[in-house]
């Protein structure tokens, strides 16, 4: 047969949360939602299968079965016993051609105790491997190599029917596709007549030495890498340089973004080896010329999301680095350009981006109560912000305004008609009203400016018109006053360079693309960044209107719409509920926020509390990914349950709830009926965060629905 390669699936585990294989052509993956209870339940039942001893043949004609009986043939993941990962972290997968022809004793992995593997024996010979393998009980009546929905549509003759030893123990003779490689196997129970699916691994580790031809010597190497995947947006550097010691193989994976805050390989999950620059991880090579499925969570659109992506390591690229030095070009994926159109606007509307890398509470963002005011300007007062932590505003001789940002980042608004001050110390920004031709490039801000009547002021955009909620920007672009300019990381310098834009205001996604802030101040374009997303306060967040309204000249407007969503949030009582704010992505995690993040404190405000409280504070962005099991675990019992239809799709029914997790159905707020969804225009309508608080606290005192204004309730 050679070397074969065409068997292959990825299999989510209860205890590991994915495990990904090397495949061809394809690869799938299932959630799983084995439970600790059920785990301890459905071992206890294949132990008890294991220690009967076999007086049946089971049936011969199960392949014969119609489609719709098939998987009644194969246990559910409930059924099964909880998965452990299998195989050595970082060892690639060898096929028969790569090891001596000879009979060896070998130790195999599995993954679950309940088939364990107590003696292998491998026989290499004509370019195909097959081993002996003796189970520690007597549960099952044969195996096959592959998932057991494959094996009820397999011919009987594949199946590795069982033989007893001179000890009586089972034996199976089976094929053996590739040793250090994750294979999947499903045994057949003769008690309860169905597959019960399993992965099991072969590791050479356990070979005699000279058994494996020409191992890679210990050494760095570089080593040609190809991407595919995805949406076609990500690259990541090729060569890749791969570092070897005792048989296991680790690749330096260099993203093309900084976006990336995790990859999983195999089930395991690795960090970001690098705090700065595009995201680079340290992962185990599980095989060499063909695909190995990873994933990888990037932030960079409006929710994380786990994206699917193989990559292809070519052996014979490999060179001791010295050899290949320099490497590092980027390779792309087959239509690598841009963001999709849905994808940018996701990116900027949303505030869950990278803008929304939420502040730690001692953040040096913050700044002091007194702020130095500079030379050539004279000081009169300070204007107050009383939530806000992120800016300040101070009013100075002449009717100055002297805004302050983080990193001592300075604003001077001079009024129209007034003289520039001389003396002003370099790298102070000078704005003088009236106050037009703005790139606002954070879109969030729009409809606080909307709010205050300062659209007139911005000149350029970073979202065209179809991706607008705010009406009063959405019909400036449509009308042609407010002109698309480029998305962030792309802006259309031309345009802004030939229409005079005055300053450009980015969201915190700008620290991402630093040479875009170089570009356009290198063209005479001053760049201000909106902190608003660092502000651990909902009010804090809305009080930056008042950073708007001193730029456009409506102070009086900012402070009075303030005013009016701070009433909104204020003096509500408590009313003891407990509310999840969450949303189920498609491989079956749950993203939540995290309880510092600005959602939860809105929730707090109006009178409940938020579940899950991570109160170890281990998340690093506004929402964090957790798999259904810890969800379900720490949020069953929720009063309210709000879904955020923002990333994942919008929801209007409990029927379109439970489609994207039956398990929901478990939930007391399911059963009660106190199911709401969020507004799509939750995030854009950053003045309204004070209305979405009084909604909140209108929704867990159970007042009509004709009512709420930003959550739809669900029935």
């Amino acid at each position: 047969m050679g070397r074969q390669r065409n068997i292959l699936l990825a299999v989510i585990s209860a205890a590991a949360g994915i495990g990904v294989l090397c495949a061809p052509v394809s690869f799938s993956y299932i959630p799983s939602q084995v439970y600790a209870a059920q785990s301890e339940q459905t071992a206890q039942t294949e132990l008890a299968e294991q220690a009967e001893p076999a007086d049946q043949t089971g049936s011969a004609e199960q392949a014969q079965q119609t489609e719709a009986d098939l998987s009644s043939l194969v246990a559910s993941d409930d059924e099964r016993a909880a998965q452990t990962l299998v195989g050595p972290e970082g060892c690639y997968a060898k096929y028969a051609d790569e090891i001596e022809e000879g009979v060896y004793e070998i130790e195999a992995d599995s993954s679950s105790s309940m088939f364990r593997i107590v003696k292998a024996e491998l026989t290499v010979k004509d370019g195909d491997m097959s081993a002996v393998i003796t189970l520690s009980g007597k549960g099952y009546l044969r195996l096959f190599m592959g998932t057991g929905m494959e094996a009820v549509k397999a011919d009987p003759s594949s199946y590795a029917e069982f033989q007893e030893d001179a000890e009586g123990a089972y034996t199976y003779e089976i094929p053996v596709e590739a040793l250090d490689k994750t294979l999947e196997c499903t045994g057949f129970s003769k008690r309860k007549e169905k597959w019960y699916d399993h992965q099991i691994c072969f590791m050479t580790s356990s070979l005699p030495e000279g058994a494996v031809k020409d191992p890679i010597e210990d050494g760095e190497y570089s080593c040609d890498v190809t991407l595919t995947g995805g949406t076609g947006k990500a690259s990541v550097e090729s060569p890749a340089k791969l570092t070897v010691e005792d048989d296991l193989v680790f690749a330096s994976i260099i993203w093309s973004s900084p976006n990336y805050d995790y990859m999983k390989v195999g089930g395991r999950q690795y960090l970001p080896v690098n705090e700065s620059g595009n995201s680079e991880f340290s992962i185990p090579v599980n095989c060499f010329d063909e695909e190995m499925a990873v994933i990888a969570d990037t932030t960079a659109m409006s929710e994380p999301h786990e994206i699917v992506y193989t990559l292809n390591f070519r052996k014979d690229s490999m060179k001791p680095l010295g050899e290949n030095a320099g490497a590092g070009e980027e390779t792309e994926t087959e239509d690598a350009a841009s963001l999709t159109k849905a994808e940018e606007a996701s990116v900027q509307t949303d505030e869950g981006t990278a803008e929304a890398e939420a502040a730690p509470a001692d953040s040096a963002y913050f700044l002091p109560q007194e702020c130095e005011v500079p030379d050539g300007l004279v000081f009169q007062e300070r204007l107050e912000t009383e939530y806000a932590r992120c800016f300040s505003i101070d009013r100075c001789e002449g009717d100055l305004l002297l805004i302050t940002l983080p990193e001592d980042k300075k604003i001077l608004v001079v009024p129209e008609g007034s003289e520039v001050p001389d003396g002003l110390p370099e790298g102070i920004i000078v704005f003088q009203q009236p106050a037009d031709n703005i790139y606002l490039v954070a879109s969030a801000a729009a409809d606080m400016v909307d709010a205050i009547g300062g659209v007139d002021a911005v000149g350029y955009c970073g979202l065209e018109a179809d991706d607008w909620y705010v009406e009063g920007m959405k019909d400036a672009v449509e009308n042609g006053s407010v002109l698309y300019a480029g998305k962030y990381s792309a802006p259309d310098y031309e345009l802004l360079t030939a229409g005079g834009c005055r300053l450009a205001i980015e969201n915190t996604m700008i620290a991402h693309t630093p040479e875009v802030m170089e570009k356009l101040q290198e063209l005479g374009i001053p760049v201000a960044i909106d902190y608003s997303s660092y502000e651990p306060s909902p009010l804090g967040r809305m009080e930056w209107v008042k950073f708007y309204g001193a730029l456009t000249g409506h102070m009086e407007e900012a402070q009075s719409v303030f005013d009016e969503q701070k009433a909104q949030a204020a003096g509500l009582e408590e009313t003891g509920r407990t509310v999840a704010f969450f949303y189920i992505r498609d491989d079956g995690a749950v993203v939540v926020r995290r309880s510092d993040d600005y959602v939860p404190e809105m929730i707090r405000m109006a009178g409940g509390e938020y579940v899950p409280n991570d109160e170890e504070g281990d998340y690093h962005l506004g929402t964090a990914p957790m798999q259904m099991e810890a969800f379900y675990a720490a949020a069953r019992d929720a009063d309210y349950i709000v879904y955020n239809g923002t990333t994942s799709g919008e929801i209007h029914s409990i029927k379109e709830l439970l489609a994207r997790s039956s398990l929901m159905e478990e939930f007391a707020a399911v059963q009660q009926g106190h199911v709401y969804a969020a507004d799509r225009n939750m995030y854009q309508k950053t003045m309204s965060l004070g209305s979405v608080v009084a909604d909140l606290h209108r929704m867990m005192t159970d007042a009509p629905d004709e009512e709420l204004q930003y959550l739809e309730h669900l029935s």
